[in-house]
C-alpha cells in the first residue's frame, strides 16, 4: 500500500478548501467517484455535522445525500470522508481509526477508504488563493501525500481493513486531474459558456471524463482521460441547426474542420506538445487551432456573424498575433512597478455593465487584466453616452457585446465570457461555477436582490468582492470591498448606512437600488470608479508578497491593517457630515474621503455565526435598502 495513488478533480480541491480548510476545525463532508477506480470526483460538504474543536461527527443530512447521488444512477459510490484537524495534527488520530474501521465493515466492498486530513492555516479566511498552504511536518517519509490548498494542507491517506477487525493507515500519492480549469480555458477560448463538468463514459474501453460547452450555434463535449494533461482531450462539436454555422468561432471552426467529411459531429484536432510546461498545454493547443482557422476564415473569408447576435467580434479575429503581442507589451511599459504581473492572470466577474461596470472593465483591462467574465442583460441606449465607456455605434447592441468589442479594440488578448442576461435568470449552478472561477467579483448592478446575491455566493466561495455606490446627483459615492474570513461582507455593510448619513432621502443608485437613473456627471462617477478599480487591484495583488509595495496592494493592505472596508468620497464641498469631520483641517473643500469600519452582526445570514449555504437565497430577508441611506446635507 506504500505506492497508492488517488485521482482528486480540482473542483473536488476546490469545494475541501471552501468548505472545510476556510473554517475552524472540526468540519468535513463525503469524497464520491466513480465505481471501482481510486478517483475522486464530487464532494459533499457536511455542514450540519455533529462537532466540537476537537471531533467530528458526520450529520443524517450527509448520509442520506450520500444514498441519494448513489441511488441516482451516476456511476458513483462513496470513496471516503475528508475532515479538518486543528493545526499541527494532519495525522489521523486514535478515533479516526476506528471511525474508519467502523466505515469499512458497513461496506466491505469499498475495500478501501479515502480518508484525507485537513490543517487550516493559523489565519483561517487569509486571501491569497493561489497561496501555498505550510502546515506542518507530517509524521510520515515524503511530502508527497500532501497537497496544498489556499487555506490549508490536505494530507491524503488510504485505510485498509485487516483480518482483526482493525485497519492499516498508509500515505497515498495524491494526483490532480485539472478538468474544472481546462474547461474553462476551453470556454474561453472558443468563445462558449460552461454548461457542465463532470460525469464518465467508457470509449474503447478507456474512461473519460465528460464536460459540455454551448453557445448559440453549437454544442460541444469534451472528453478527458485519466491521464490528463499527459494525453489532451477530444473536443467534440454539433452544430445545432445546420444553417446556423458561422455564426460563432466555434461553429466556425466546425465548419473548417468539417471539410471533406459528412460527420455532423467535428473533432478538433490538437496538436499536442509533451515538451510544453502541463499548465500550458491546452491553451497552446488551443491557439494553434484558433489561428489556423483564422488563416482559412469562415463563411465568406472570415468568421463573419452571418446574422444573428455575434458570439465574437470580428475584428478581434482579425487581428494578427503581432497586433496581440504589441498591445500586451505597450500596456505593460509603464505598469512594472506599478502593477503586478499577475493581473494577467487574473480572473474577474463583472456583473452590470452601465456607467459604472463598463468604465471598471476599461481600466482593468488597461491595467492589464486579461479574463473577464460580463453579466448584463440590457442594451446600449442613447443616454448611455455621457457616463461610460459606450460611444454611437454601440446604441442597440447588448451591453455585454459592446463592451467585449472595446476591450478587445484595446488588447485582443483578452478572454471574454458574456452574459446578456439579469442575474436572476442565470441559474443558481452557473453562477456558483462562474463565481468559483473568479479571482475578483465587480458587483455594480442596480438591482439590490443581485447585489445580496453575489455578496453571498462571493462570500461563501472566498473569493474577495468589490461593490461601488453613488449617491444622489452624484456628489458623493462608496465604495465597499470585502474579503472572507478579514472583514464583513457587503450586507453588514449596506445595514449600517442609516445609522451614519441622517438624511431622509434614500437617493441611491449605481448598485444599491433598482431606481431611475440620477442625473450625475460623468467625471463624478468616474471618480468613484477610479477608488474601486485601485482597490480591485489592490486585492489582486494582494496575495502575492512581491507586490505589496505597488500602490493598490499597499492601500488594501493597510486598510485591512486598520479595520476599514467601507470608502465614502464626496466630489462637492461640505457634503453632509463631512463638515463635522474636516472641521479643524485647514484647506478643505471637495474630494474628500473618509473610511470606515464594518462592525457587522452574528446573525448575519452571509458572514454571522450560522450562515445560510450557497445554494440557499438571501433575498427574501428583510430589505437592508430599506434603511436610510447618505444623501446630500439636509434641506438641498
Amino acid at each position: 500500500m506504500t505506492n497508492i495513488e488517488v485521482v482528486f478533480y480540482d473542483s473536488v480541491l476546490r469545494d475541501i478548501d471552501e468548505h472545510v480548510a476556510a473554517y475552524q476545525p472540526e468540519r468535513g463532508g463525503a469524497l464520491m467517484g466513480p465505481i471501482g477506480q481510486p478517483v475522486v470526483s464530487l464532494f459533499l460538504p457536511d455542514p450540519h455535522a455533529a462537532a466540537t474543536h476537537v471531533t467530528y461527527t458526520t450529520s443524517d443530512r450527509l448520509r442520506k445525500r450520500v444514498s441519494e447521488v448513489e441511488g441516482a444512477d451516476q456511476g458513483l459510490e462513496l470513496k471516503g470522508i475528508v475532515h479538518s484537524h486543528p493545526g499541527g495534527m494532519n495525522v489521523p488520530s486514535g478515533g479516526d481509526h476506528v471511525a474508519f474501521a467502523d466505515s469499512l465493515r458497513r461496506a466491505p466492498w469499498l475495500g478501501r477508504f479515502i480518508c484525507p486530513i485537513v490543517t487550516v492555516h493559523s489565519g483561517v479566511g487569509e486571501p491569497g488563493r493561489h497561496g501555498r498552504g505550510q502546515g506542518s511536518r507530517p509524521a510520515w517519509p515524503g511530502d508527497t501525500h500532501r497537497l496544498p490548498l489556499p487555506h490549508g494542507t490536505m494530507s491524503v491517506y488510504v485505510a485498509e481493513a485487516r483480518t482483526d477487525d482493525a485497519v492499516k493507515v498508509v500515505a497515498a500519492y495524491p494526483r490532480v486531474l485539472p478538468l474544472a480549469g481546462a474547461t474553462q480555458t476551453i470556454a474561453g477560448k472558443l468563445r462558449m459558456t460552461t454548461i457542465a463538468i463532470g460525469g464518465q463514459t467508457t470509449v474503447d474501453g478507456a474512461t473519460y471524463t465528460v464536460s459540455t460547452l454551448s453557445d448559440d450555434a453549437i454544442d460541444a463535449t469534451i472528453l478527458y482521460p485519466m491521464t490528463y494533461p499527459t494525453l489532451p482531450p477530444v473536443i467534440l462539436l454539433t452544430p445545432k441547426d445546420a444553417g446556423r454555422t458561422g455564426r460563432t468561432l466555434a461553429a466556425a471552426l466546425a465548419e473548417r474542420f468539417a471539410a471533406g467529411t459528412s460527420s455532423r459531429t467535428i473533432a478538433v484536432p490538437l496538436a499536442w506538445d509533451l515538451n510544453a510546461p502541463e499548465a500550458d498545454r491546452l491553451a497552446v493547443a488551443l491557439d494553434q487551432v484558433v489561428a489556423s482557422g483564422r488563416r482559412a476564415g469562415g463563411p465568406g473569408g472570415d468568421f463573419s456573424p452571418g446574422g444573428g447576435k455575434a458570439a465574437v467580434d470580428p475584428a478581434a479575429l482579425r487581428m494578427t498575433r503581432r497586433d496581440a503581442v504589441m498591445a500586451r507589451d505597450g500596456i505593460r511599459a509603464r505598469l512594472d512597478g506599478a502593477a503586478a504581473m499577475v493581473l494577467r492572470e487574473a480572473r474577474v466577474l463583472i456583473v452590470g455593465l452601465g456607467s459604472g461596470g463598463s468604465q471598471t472593465a476599461e481600466a482593468l483591462a488597461r491595467a492589464s487584466v486579461e479574463h473577464f467574465t460580463l453579466i448584463d442583460p440590457d442594451q446600449v441606449g442613447p443616454e448611455n453616452l455621457s457616463r461610460s465607456v459606450y460611444v454611437l455605434d454601440d446604441v442597440g447592441k447588448n451591453k455585454t457585446d459592446a463592451l467585449s468589442a472595446r476591450l478587445r479594440a484595446i488588447n485582443p488578448a483578452v478572454t471574454i465570457q458574456t452574459v446578456p442576461a439579469a442575474l436572476s435568470d442565470v441559474s443558481s449552478e452557473a453562477l456558483i461555477a462562474m463565481v468559483e472561477e473568479a479571482d475578483l467579483v465587480i458587483a455594480a448592478t442596480d438591482d439590490p436582490k443581485a447585489q445580496l446575491t453575489l455578496n453571498h455566493h462571493a462570500w461563501l466561495l472566498g473569493r474577495p468582492a468589490v461593490f461601488g455606490g453613488m449617491y444622489a446627483k452624484g456628489r458623493a459615492g462608496e465604495v465597499v470591498f470585502t474579503v472572507p474570513g478579514l472583514t464583513r461582507c457587503y450586507r453588514c455593510a449596506a445595514s449600517t448606512r442609516g445609522s451614519v448619513g441622517g438624511s431622509d432621502d434614500a437617493g441611491m443608485n449605481y448598485g444599491t437600488g433598482k431606481l431611475n437613473a440620477e442625473p450625475a456627471l460623468g467625471v463624478d462617477i468616474s471618480h468613484v470608479v477610479t477608488a474601486s478599480v485601485k482597490i480591485a487591484i489592490g486585492l489582486m495583488e494582494l496575495s502575492h508578497p512581491s507586490a505589496h509595495d505597488n500602490s493598490g496592494a499597499n492601500l488594501v493592505k493597510q486598510a485591512l491593517g486598520r479595520g476599514h472596508q467601507f470608502l465614502i468620497l464626496s466630489t462637492v464641498p461640505e457634503w453632509d457630515f463631512f463638515p463635522k469631520v474636516f472641521a479643524e483641517t485647514p484647506g478643505q473643500l471637495g474630494y474628500q474621503s473618509v473610511w470606515m469600519t464594518v462592525t457587522g452582526e452574528d446573525t448575519c445570514a452571509t458572514c454571522g455565526t450560522d450562515p445560510m449555504g450557497i445554494g440557499e437565497s438571501v433575498t427574501g430577508s428583510p430589505d437592508v435598502f430599506a434603511l436610510k441611506a447618505l444623501d446630500e446635507e439636509p434641506g438641498d
